[in-house]
């Protein structure tokens, strides 16, 4: 029997195989890649994909994009790969199971789901915190594609991942408002030794952020009040941060008030710069008088240093 595009990529077939890239495989549902000289495997655009086995003793990058039925209810994925060093999982859909064993050599990823009508199940809920465990060892992590907003679920608590204890550098993108203020602390909990933080907000303009008010100067925002009630669980990573990047910064609360809360408390801070778009110039000078304000801000660190680009 002629093996299946399914099983075909097995050490018998191909023994020295150390490069696979795989796209577009229309009417694939299940994959197992399990080739001993295997270094290099990407797959993308699967989109009816309902389970995937990859192993391989010499794997060292795997790249997984747009992939999986996002209407499939027994979707899973199986990884096991001890000599992997970068993961890259973007835009794929929520698999109902992830088991992901022996990544004791990863050192980077990058992941980011693609999530349907947010449909945040605690089995999937479940399966994203196996996949973030297993990669608890990384030293660089880049979270997208409604991460952020999976970790703020209100049926995530029950399922808290392991922390990343060699965690240095962590970039975050998301539509930053109140409600994803869970996820992030949770991450920043999981996160004690972070030292550089770079958070990139994605403006949607169909949602109106509220704007900085001078006022706020002596009355606390909800958002600060928030932040300053976990600034006791925070205590490792405000010791620990050393660099804070804020992209898409248009001066709103949210954002103002987080980075009031890092330079209140973080003693080890030497830079926070804010990269902001174009606006015009009545707003330019009302972002102007909030960036003075911000300079006066209390600073835990007397090195910490403040920059608008």
């Amino acid at each position: 029997d002629q093996p299946t595009l399914s099983d075909l990529f097995t050490d018998s077939s191909f023994p020295r195989l150390k490069k696979l890239n795989l796209d577009a495989c229309f009417g694939l549902k299940q994959l197992k890649v399990s080739c001993l000289a295997l270094e290099e495997f990407t797959l993308e655009n699967c989109f009816q994909l309902h389970g995937l086995d990859v192993s391989g003793a010499k794997l060292k990058t795997l790249q997984v994009a747009s992939c999986f039925d996002a209407y499939c209810d027994k979707s899973w994925v199986k990884i096991n790969a001890p000599s992997l060093r970068v993961m890259v999982w973007e835009y794929n859909a929520i698999t109902e199971n992830s088991s992901l064993e022996n990544l004791v050599s990863a050192h980077e990823a990058s992941i980011g789901f693609f999530v349907l009508n947010e449909d945040f199940s605690v089995t999937k809920l479940r399966s994203v915190s196996n996949l973030l465990s297993a990669l608890s060892r990384l030293h660089t992590l880049t979270l997208e594609g409604q991460c952020v907003e999976v970790l703020s679920s209100r049926n995530y608590i029950a399922n808290l991942m392991h922390p990343f204890d060699q965690l240095q550098s962590l970039e975050l993108q998301t539509g930053f408002n109140k409600h994803n203020l869970p996820g992030l602390a949770h991450l920043f909990k999981c996160s004690p030794a972070l030292h550089t933080l770079i958070l990139k907000i994605l403006n949607d303009y169909k949602i109106e952020r509220r704007k900085w008010n001078k006022d706020l100067w002596d009355m606390p925002s909800s958002e600060e009040q928030f932040w300053e009630s976990q600034s006791q669980a925070l205590k490792p990573l405000l010791n620990n941060l050393s660099v804070v990047k804020i992209h898409g910064f248009l001066e709103c609360e949210n954002e103002v008030s987080l980075a009031k809360f890092l330079l209140k408390h973080g003693k080890a801070l030497q830079e926070m710069t804010f990269f902001s778009g174009h606006c015009n110039y009545r707003d330019s000078l009302r972002r102007q008088k909030i960036r003075s304000q911000m300079m006066g801000f209390s600073r835990a660190s007397s090195n910490a240093k403040i920059e608008f680009l």
